[in-house]
């Protein structure tokens, strides 16, 4: 089921669920482990599959995570997933699109459209941040198009912000 479907989005998004496992952690490891992902994905990421499993049953319990798979709506391919990991009125968000071969297509346009939306009127989150490798320049005009404004640089990444204003 998704969780916010509206007309004329590139994806859906799809709460990542334990039944899920046997499908999505080969495509999990498959993405960790290349090269050209990787390189932008934090150094913690897992590799193995039994430290992918450990990470996405985190993601499924616990209340203080919304992970999500991005689906496209047509075929219910999955290309990668969306998340928000949630303290208090803030969170810090993410996306991945796992298979290349979507990248540059606006599937993560659509993913952070949706997720920000969610993060407003669901979870009612007040602050969005978004920690980006400083090489990762389709990720940086990404947060920059959906209005996220620089908070902080370090040596190896950008760390992007969205507030929402109090609502009435």
């Amino acid at each position: 089921m998704s969780i916010l479907e509206e007309k004329n989005q590139k994806v859906k998004l799809v709460r990542i669920d334990k039944s899920m496992f046997p499908v999505i952690i080969p495509l999990y490891q498959s993405w960790f482990n290349n090269r050209k992902i990787r390189r932008f994905l934090f150094t913690s990421t897992p590799k193995s599959k039994r430290r992918i499993s450990q990470l996405l049953l985190k993601w499924c319990f616990d209340t203080n995570t919304a992970y999500f798979m991005i689906l496209l709506p047509e075929n219910g391919t999955f290309v990668g997933h969306a998340g928000l990991n949630i303290k208090g009125k803030e969170a810090e968000i993410g996306i991945v699109i796992g298979e290349t071969k979507f990248w540059n297509k606006g599937i993560a346009t659509s993913a952070l459209n949706q997720l920000v939306t969610l993060a407003k009127k669901k979870f009612k989150l007040r602050k969005l941040t978004a920690r980006i490798d400083k090489k990762n320049i389709a990720s940086i005009n990404l947060f920059k198009k959906a209005k996220f404004e620089m908070e902080k640089a370090s040596s190896k990444e950008y760390v992007y912000w969205l507030d929402f204003p109090k609502q009435k």
